[in-house]
This record gives C-alpha cells, sequence and structure tokens, in this order.
C-alpha cells in the first residue's frame, strides 16, 4: 500500500528538466509491440495472460498504461526500486517468464523503460503519431540474393521525425523468399513478388517487393504505358518479373469457357462450328455480347448472385424475382445495394426487404453487408480492434447498432433497437465505419447507403470488381476477395483502381464489367504455359503445383505464379450447379425438356445445395463455390454412384441413343467430345478409344464400354473445368 501511494505521489513531482521525458505511447509502447509482449499469443489475447492484459499490438494505451501502472495496485511498478518492477524483470527473464526473454538485459529497449521508471512512469500529454512512412531503396530488386534496405519514419504532431526501424515489427508474406534482420535489411532470396508488412504504433503499412525471373530488355521497357486497358496492366506486370505471356487458346476452347463464365452451361456444337468458321474480324466480341444479352446469362447470373448475398432458399420467391428483375432491366450495381440497404416493407410483397430475413442478428447483418458492399473482414473488429486494418471495436459494434433500429419480422420498418458494445458495457453507438458517430435523430441506413455508394469510396467499386474478377479469371487481384486492406495490397493495384474508376464510369454496369475482362487478352490466353505443348488428350494428368515450368529464354516459374501474373489463363472447376446442368446436356437427348440447376427452383431445394459435388450450406457464400474433387464423398460418388450411373445408362438418353442408332465409333467418340469439350478427339485419343471398342466381344461388352467411355468423360479435368 506505501508504494502504491509513493506511486502517486511521485508521479505529481515534475520531471527534472536535464533529462528529456520518455514518452509512454511514442517510446514505451513500440517496445512492448516489438517485443511481442501485446500480440494475440501473448498478453494482447482477449483473455489476456497470467491476469495482465494489454490491447492487442498497442491500439489503446489509455488501458494499457492502467494494466502496467495502476493494476494489481501498483505492484507491477516498484517505485522505491525501479530496476525491480515487474514490468522490467519479466520480459528480461530476471524473473520467471512463461514467454521467455523479450528484451535484452542493458540493451537499449531496456534503457529506454527503466529511464521511463526512474522518471515515475508517467504519463505525461506528449506527442501524437500523425504519419507513418515505409519504404524500400530499390522495391525492384535486380538479381537473386539482394539484400534491400527498408526504412521507416514516424511523424509526430510536434514537428519531430525519427526513423524508428528498431522499434518497427517487419514481417514477410513468404518468410522462405525474404529474409529480414533487425536492422531492416531484406534479403530476397527467390523471385517473385514479395509483400513486406511494417508495423509501428496503430500503424501497419505495407510494401512490394519484386524480384524478376529473368533480367531482360523488356524489363527496361515498361516505365511508359497506356492505361487504357485490362491487358496494359497486365502484360507490364509480367514484363517486369521478366516472365513471358502464354499463347492465345484456340477458338473452340474459347467459346466453351465463355458460354461457361457467362451462362453456366455448355455451348451448342453446331455453333461452335459456325463461330470457327466465320471469318468477322469481331466475332469474339459479337459472342460475348451476345451471350450478356441472352436470358441464360440472366438466369445464371441471378443464380450467382443469389448465392453471394446469402439469400435463405426458404425466402419468399419476390427476393430471388428482384434480383432476376435487376440484372434484366440492367439496374446499377449501386442502386441494388441501396434498395438492399434502405428495404422496408413485407417480406412477401417486397423483394429487398428479405435483406433483413427475421431471427438474424444485427452482428451477423454487419457483418454480411461489410462482406458484400465492401470487401472487408469488418468480424475480426469484433472483440478488439483489426490487428491489421484501419477498423475499431467502435467501427464494428456502430455498424451493428445502425442495423439494430431495423423492425424485422413478416414487415421490415426502422424502429428502435441496441446493441452492446463489449469495451464498454453499454450501449454502442451507431457510427459509419472509419468514419463518424451518428446522432440519435439521424437517418442512419440513409447516412449508411450514401457512404457505402458514394462516388469516391474506397470500397464499393472495387469489392464488386475484385468479386467479378476472380471468378472470370480464377483468383481475385486481392486474394481472400472479401478481404480488401492496405496490408493486403492487390497483385496488380493500378489495374484494380482503373477497372473500378471504369465501373464507376459505366454506371456501375456489372455487364460492361464482365464484358471489359472478357474481351481482354490475359482471360482469352490458354492455359498452357509459353513452351509448352498443347496436349489435349483427357488422361495426361494435371502439373503438380511445385513443376517448374522453363521459358525460351531460360527463365522459370511456378504454375501458381504464372497463374498469379495472368501469363497463362487458370482452369477453374465448375460451380456444382453448372456441374449438374453439363452432365445432362451431354447425356440428355436434344429434346429433353428439363429443369437446370441454375434456377430459382433448384436453388431452393437444399438438397441440391448439399449434393455431394458441392456441400454449400444455406447461408455460405455459395456463388464461389466449385466441385469438390479431392473430397473422398466427391470421388466415391464418381466412381461407384447414382450421381454419373443414371445419367449415363437412362433410357432415352443420348449415349443409349447413339448406341441404339449403330453410328461407327469415330462417329460415337467425336459425338460426345463435341458435347463435352467442344471438340473433336486428337488422333492419339482416337486411336485408343477405336482400340478399346474393337476389343469388345459382344454387344453387352460394347456398351458397358462405351458406359466407361462416357464416363471417362464426365470425371476428366477437362470436363470438369472452363478450361
Amino acid at each position: 500500500m506505501f508504494a502504491s501511494i509513493l506511486l502517486q505521489f511521485l508521479l505529481c513531482l515534475p520531471v527534472d528538466a536535464a533529462i528529456s521525458p520518455v514518452d509512454f505511447d511514442t517510446q514505451v509502447m513500440p517496445i512492448l509491440t516489438k517485443s511481442g509482449c501485446n500480440t494475440g499469443a501473448c498478453h494482447g489475447a482477449a483473455a489476456g495472460r497470467g491476469g495482465f492484459f494489454l490491447s492487442l499490438y498497442g491500439s489503446r494505451p489509455d488501458d494499457d498504461y492502467d494494466q502496467i501502472v495502476r493494476a494489481m495496485e501498483g505492484r507491477r511498478i516498484d517505485a522505491e526500486r525501479p530496476e525491480l518492477s515487474l514490468i522490467l524483470q519479466k520480459p528480461t527473464e530476471q524473473l520467471s517468464h512463461e514467454g521467455g526473454t523479450r528484451i535484452e538485459l542493458d540493451g537499449p529497449d531496456h534503457q529506454t523503460l527503466l529511464t521511463w521508471l526512474n522518471q515515475g512512469a508517467r504519463r505525461i500529454n506528449g506527442r501524437r503519431l500523425t504519419e507513418f512512412d515505409f519504404k524500400a531503396d530499390n522495391s525492384n530488386a535486380e538479381e537473386g540474393n539482394q539484400v534491400v534496405q527498408l526504412h521507416a519514419l514516424a511523424s509526430f504532431d510536434d514537428g519531430t521525425v525519427e526513423p524508428v526501424v528498431p522499434w518497427t515489427v517487419f514481417s514477410a508474406n513468404d518468410p522462405s523468399a525474404v529474409e529480414i534482420s533487425e536492422s531492416g535489411q531484406a534479403t530476397i532470396l527467390k523471385a517473385g513478388r514479395h509483400v513486406i508488412l511494417a508495423r509501428y504504433l496503430d500503424r501497419v503499412a505495407a510494401l512490394e517487393l519484386l524480384a524478376p525471373f529473368r533480367i531482360n530488355q523488356q524489363n527496361a521497357a515498361v516505365q511508359n504505358f497506356t492505361p487504357d486497358s485490362v491487358d496494359a496492366f497486365v502484360d507490364r506486370k509480367i514484363q517486369q518479373l521478366g516472365l513471358q505471356s502464354g499463347p492465345p487458346a484456340d477458338e473452340a476452347p474459347i467459346v466453351r469457357r465463355l458460354s461457361l463464365d457467362l451462362t453456366g452451361r455448355l455451348p451448342q456444337p453446331a455453333d461452335v462450328d459456325s463461330f470457327v468458321a466465320s471469318s468477322a474480324a469481331d466475332k469474339t466480341e459479337q459472342l460475348i455480347d451476345d451471350l450478356l444479352r441472352s436470358d441464360h446469362f440472366v438466369e445464371f447470373w441471378t443464380f450467382r448472385l443469389a448465392g453471394a448475398l446469402r439469400v435463405p432458399g426458404n425466402s419468399p420467391p419476390v427476393y430471388y424475382a428482384w434480383i432476376r428483375d435487376c440484372l434484366k432491366n440492367e439496374v446499377p450495381f449501386d442502386e441494388m445495394a441501396r434498395q438492399l440497404l434502405l428495404a422496408e416493407g413485407e417480406l412477401q410483397s417486397n423483394g429487398p426487404a428479405n435483406f433483413y430475413p427475421a431471427g438474424v442478428q444485427p452482428k451477423a447483418t454487419a457483418e454480411l453487408a461489410s462482406n458484400i458492399f465492401l470487401g472487408i473482414q469488418l468480424q475480426c473488429a469484433n472483440c478488439h480492434d483489426h490487428p491489421l486494418d484501419q477498423w475499431t471495436q467502435d467501427d464494428y459494434h456502430g455498424l451493428a447498432a445502425i442495423f439494430a433500429t431495423v423492425s424485422r419480422g413478416p414487415v421490415v420498418a426502422n424502429g428502435s433497437g441496441y446493441v452492446i458494445h463489449p469495451q464498454t458495457g453499454e450501449a454502442a453507438i451507431p457510427k459509419i465505419p472509419g468514419g463518424r458517430f451518428l446522432s440519435e435523430d439521424s437517418p442512419h441506413r440513409e447516412k449508411l447507403a450514401d457512404w457505402v455508394t458514394a462516388a469516391d469510396s474506397p470500397y464499393f467499386k472495387k469489392a464488386i470488381v475484385n468479386r467479378t474478377w476472380n471468378y472470370l479469371m480464377g483468383r481475385g487481384l486481392v486474394e481472400p476477395i472479401d478481404d480488401l486492406r492496405s496490408t493486403n495490397p492487390a497483385t496488380h493495384p493500378e489495374l484494380l483502381n482503373w477497372l473500378a474508376m471504369d465501373f464507376g464510369n459505366h454506371q456501375h454496369s456489372l455487364r460492361h464489367l464482365i464484358r471489359t475482362v472478357c474481351l481482354s487478352n490475359a482471360y482469352q490466353r490458354s492455359c498452357s504455359p509459353p513452351t509448352a505443348t498443347n496436349n489435349k488428350s483427357t488422361t495426361k494428368p494435371a502439373k503438380s503445383e511445385t513443376e517448374q515450368n522453363v521459358f525460351a529464354d531460360g527463365s522459370n516459374a511456378s504454375p501458381t505464379e504464372l497463374a498469379q501474373f495472368y501469363c497463362v489463363a487458370t482452369a477453374k472447376l465448375l460451380n456444382p450447379a453448372v456441374f449438374h446442368d453439363a452432365v445432362n446436356d451431354v447425356c440428355e437427348s436434344d429434346n429433353t425438356p428439363r429443369e437446370r440447376h441454375v434456377s430459382y427452383a433448384a436453388y431452393r431445394n437444399s438438397d441440391f445445395a448439399r449434393t455431394p459435388v458441392g456441400r454449400c450450406e444455406i447461408g455460405e457464400d455459395c456463388s464461389v463455390d466449385q466441385v469438390a474433387i479431392k473430397d473422398l464423398a466427391v470421388q466415391l460418388a464418381f466412381v461407384n454412384g447414382e450421381l454419373l450411373n443414371d445419367p449415363i445408362r437412362k433410357d432415352g438418353g443420348a449415349l443409349t441413343t447413339a448406341i441404339s442408332s449403330k453410328i461407327g465409333t469415330e462417329e460415337l467418340v467425336n459425338l460426345f467430345f463435341r458435347r463435352a469439350y467442344s471438340r473433336t478427339a486428337s488422333a492419339r485419343e482416337l486411336k485408343f478409344w477405336t482400340k478399346q471398342f474393337h476389343e469388345a466381344t459382344s454387344p453387352d461388352e460394347s456398351k458397358l464400354i462405351a458406359e466407361d467411355f462416357l464416363w471417362s468423360i464426365l470425371t476428366s479435368n477437362e470436363f470438369l473445368t472452363n478450361h
């Protein structure tokens, strides 16, 4: 008790003017962060550790000061013998410490803490961090094992600017590719694109380092380019990395890819033949426009948007119909967002009102809205401030408080409600994320809708662009696609900005965005690397992720890196619903009427949502779901299940009809190759299957071979992807 009283007395004494006072916020807190004391694995966890609670990465210095100086009746500070204070003895491991040695005894950090303690462990009204600048001497390495010096500068409101590398936490996205020393020297061990994060106080910044796979004349010729197309940005990055772009895809695969991506169904063989035979210079552009104008596009993308919006399978038909009508009538995407956020009315008659289903908590709505409309993971700020982004607990619970005022039930309307802020134990104040608190009498949802869809919004347009790009190209410009933040930079940030601006300039038109991407060379490339030979055999195994592709100029990159920089196209696995429709299109006779799986009826069928090939639960984002070919249940269903056996063997189906017509082997093989792959069989494939059929000793055996033949097509990588 005496020590506590003495400490309070000392806190009121003036500091010796000859010794500069140590500032708790900007000098003590960085030491705790650099030492790892306030990480989630240590005292920064929500439950603290050993009764000692620190805010995650020092985001709340007020609370941290109380924990260090005042909690435990001040026993973490020894006012009479500062060098024996627990806050100093534990991290130097002079006393047993579960976290081990975090601060070197008599090192500069130890001396700073000891000086602060000798000065009375005060928290003066000192300076405030205003800017954190993170850069490197050269962010474009010219050869392997190059050492790049990192610099970290902190600017404060008293006008001082200080280098803070010793108290900055550096980390690489791939530690095996970049090693960073305590002095901030980054040694690049591998070619490619590497992201470095730097944390100082509550600021986190990211830096991209590029190490070309090969230095050539192309690297020096990329400074001047015209940013007027997708390819301008993509090709610039390819050249910066010393890579080569792959060849364009053949015409037939492009027709198949576009049809699957835009309408969710295989093209008719006759349509493929017509496209290939055409000599029109703009035939690809015309094909894209025809697909975008089709009813199949509206049906398929309604299905996709319903999945992205997490439309419940038991929602009233009017909700799904509203999405379809918006797509059909080309309602701007920002207007769709506003209608959802501001919706009011009866659930049975007002489609957008179903965005607020009864029983769903305001926090869940806040997470859904921030994920869909902003592309951010606001849920990371529920229990503590976001460790890698600007979002605070006030942002998370403030947004939830906005949605808490929505009255939910058979009728959605403005009402009253609240959520409890865990930090204060009181009702959270409605707040625009990253912005201002809202007054009680302001139209909360209108303010939110205005902010989300504002012309200068840094999130809305990028979120929609990134999701669309991810679907069409097989990966997002930002991954994960719902994690837009400065510390998770896009692989092509200038391209993301350009596409977002172009999207906004064209009235937030989804069709225009899709058209822009599909017309690019990047989208229309082959899946084969530059030196690979196009081998269309369905029996050739796919390359492993670790296999290297050596280019003619001597550079090399993994398949993942080739896809990451769009040197080649990514062969995307089909959505489960698209897969079911494709199986039917191949196996059913042409005059068989059938309900598409990418339809409202199938969407409402919860049994379909849980089929072995998908297993996407209602309420999840099923729009990005793919056939889970590595899942054991899927493999068993393929090998010996009704999933494929029933359509293959169906009486009156395409195969039984072809067999009964007694067509020749070559005609049979090409019939189903054209239906499934949009191409004819290669000489090698035709030779293989001709041999199989010729070895049959009876009609029954020939029928079994035909079934095996069609089964091999439906389970091949070529069929399961848009290649």
